[in-house]
């Protein structure tokens, strides 16, 4: 495979996910056109590869303007005669669901990102059961995707089938050919492997969320049989064993953490989340799937031991880092947020799973350590709710004209990858490292979007004209706090549901008074009031938790 269009990849720490896919698909569609001709790499791509590049392009543009439409209300309207942004959402939501089916037949790591984004994009609220049913999910999408993944990490180059299609690998076709010409063997180099494990670790991370969350069995990995021996888990695990003897005088507070330091606890502590979640997932698929005592205390063996290595190496030096918060910069107090608040709802997921198994034996180990997720937690959402993110306006009100077309349209397509998104430039960079552990590992996925240079002949939506009346000026400030800008709302939501079930034990067992109840339900429907609006889930969570709310404080709750 060639260098030339990753010639940096691997210099890189931090990488936009769209610049990374787009360069892993330029290198692949290389290598592939080069063995099919028998003429090099040097070759200029051929008509019916920019075709399909433009087609995959355009399904990731809208998906991404489908992703960020949920922040639309923030952005001052430059015109006040515009259709409702809940309008606007719902209508990017369908359009980039039509494009599903096809982004699913188009395997490329363009669409598993076009698949990943789709995924985490919330039904918009109008949305009916009925129109929900009537297409894919994002469910489906992200298993998808992770099966996308698999394919292009094997390259096919051997012979293939089922009961619908027969495919040739690469290999398989040049050989059953005529043509005397030998295939030349694909030239793989370091550069693309280290791209090609950076996009990985991405999807492991999803791989990882959905059968925490979703009780599915992982895709990428294995599940209770094997996960141990496995070189991922092994690596994030040696890692943090690493990590840990490194940083002994941090955790003694001798050393004063600079800002540097921060980033690196804050990166070495999501990788070593990421395991302890996996041993969560894990633990679950023992208690779910009913495997013998042996299996399951192995597994709960594994899920304590990662608990401790979390509490042991990577707390305390958090909670160094909290107490600096106020000076630093804001990203990086974003980052300290998404961490906290995904770690503790792990601890919380993995508590409701042994209720649901109703193992009151495993249960009474975890008293502390579910004292402290459900305290932290709570803490958590109020750091959330208190802290704030600036956007300084760009003006840029093209970048989002033409967001939902029919795209019979003759493009002139140009992937430079740029920041421009519906906020202008959008600092919310998505940053993905090779070894989550050896690198700033900020899991946002607010990337930077495509720009094309195009001349089109485009049918448009009437909704795309307004979408240009949304745009920041250059000396604006666009601010909302980090609960409203979470580019994950299902996990406030999930987090908000989960405390409510906590508040109200607590209240009904009389261990807090009815104003504490008032005080902790009230906060939790504040963030639930933050989250994204026009999110089906975020509305019918705050729909009931205000119903909630209202018995309390009539005082018909006893």
């Amino acid at each position: 495979m060639t260098d030339k269009p990753s010639a940096d990849l691997d210099s890189d720490i931090i990488l936009r996910p769209t610049r990374l896919f787009t360069e892993l698909d330029a290198c692949i569609a290389e290598d592939r056109e080069a063995g099919q001709s028998h003429v090099g790499s040097s070759m200029s791509p051929s008509p019916s590869r920019q075709e399909l590049d433009r087609q995959i392009d355009v399904s990731l543009r809208h998906a991404i303007r489908s992703f960020a439409a949920r922040w639309l209300h923030l952005v001052p309207q430059a015109e006040p005669f515009v259709p409702p942004h809940q309008c606007i959402v719902r209508e990017l939501w369908r359009a980039s669901r039509r494009d599903m089916l096809k982004v699913i037949n188009r395997v490329s790591y363009r669409s598993v990102l076009t698949l990943f984004l789709f995924g985490l994009t919330p039904i918009p609220v109008g949305v009916s059961e009925e129109e929900e049913m009537d297409g894919l999910t994002g469910q489906i999408c992200v298993q998808t995707a992770l099966q996308q993944v698999q394919r292009l990490r094997e390259r096919q180059r051997n012979y293939q089938f089922n009961g619908s299609k027969v495919s040739l690998g690469p290999d398989v076709s040049m050989s059953m050919s005529s043509s005397p010409a030998p295939t030349p063997s694909s030239n793989i180099t370091s550069t693309f492997l280290s791209a090609e494990s950076r996009a990985y670790w991405g999807a492991l991370i999803f791989d990882t969320s959905a059968s925490l969350t979703l009780n599915f069995r992982s895709s990428l990995t294995s599940g209770l049989h094997g996960v141990g021996t496995e070189s991922s888990w092994q690596a994030l695990k040696m890692g943090a064993g690493s990590f840990h003897t490194r940083t002994e005088e941090w955790r003694r507070g001798s050393v004063e953490l600079t800002e540097d330091m921060v980033k690196q606890v804050i990166a070495a502590a999501s990788a070593g989340n990421l395991y302890l979640l996996k041993m969560i997932a894990v633990l679950k698929e023992a208690l779910r799937e009913g495997y013998e005592e042996k299996k399951l205390a192995g597994a709960w063996t594994c899920a304590l031991e990662a608990l401790d290595m979390f509490k042991v190496t990577f707390l305390p030096l958090l909670r160094l880092c909290q107490r600096r918060l106020r000076f630093l910069g804001q990203v990086e107090r974003l980052n300290w947020y998404e961490l906290m608040l995904h770690h503790f709802l792990g601890i919380l997921l993995l508590i409701d799973g042994i209720e649901a198994a109703d193992r009151s034996d495993l249960l009474s180990q975890l008293t502390e350590t579910r004292a402290d997720a459900e305290r932290e937690i709570l803490n958590t959402l109020q750091f959330g709710l208190d802290s704030t993110y600036l956007v300084h306006g760009v003006h840029h009100t093209n970048t989002v004209t033409n967001t939902v077309t029919n795209t019979n349209t003759n493009t002139n397509t140009s992937t430079n990858t740029s920041t421009n998104s519906l906020l202008g430039n959008n600092p919310l960079s998505g940053n993905t490292d090779t070894n989550p552990l050896l690198g700033n590992t900020n899991t946002n996925p607010l990337s930077g979007v495509q720009s094309t240079n195009t001349n089109t002949n485009t049918n448009t939506n009437p909704l795309s004209g307004a979408l240009g009346n949304f745009a920041l000026s250059r000396s604006s400030v666009l601010s909302a706090s980090f609960v409203a800008i979470d580019p994950f709302p299902h996990h406030v939501v999930a987090a908000v549901q989960l405390m409510h079930k906590v508040v109200s034990r607590e209240y009904d067992q009389r261990r807090i008074t009815l104003d504490t109840c008032q005080r902790l339900t009230s906060t939790l429907l504040q963030a639930l009031e933050h989250a994204p609006q026009t999110s089906k889930s975020v509305d019918a969570a705050r729909q009931e938790l205000s119903g909630e709310l209202e018995i309390l404080m009539s005082g018909r709750r006893r």
